[in-house]
């Protein structure tokens, strides 16, 4: 794996990270597993959720898309 693609996965985990924290601790009920599991999903598909959080909320019809394979 290139420098530029680990560094690009290295930010994706952190936000999963702080995403996780985040939820566990707002979220009443949800345990730590889901909540890492949910905050992975969303990391990795940080660019579709921003465009939805920026008043675009057909930008998640995109989530429904099958992911292209490596």
């Amino acid at each position: 794996m290139d420098r530029k693609l680990a560094d690009a996965h290295d930010q994706m985990l952190e936000l999963a990270e702080v995403l996780t924290q985040v939820l566990v601790k707002n979220v009443p009920g949800l345990d730590e597993a889901l909540a890492e599991e949910a905050s992975i999903f969303m990391a990795k598909n940080r660019g579709i959720f921003a465009a939805a959080f920026k008043n675009n909320a057909a930008a998640l019809a995109d989530l429904d898309k099958p992911e292209p394979h490596e």
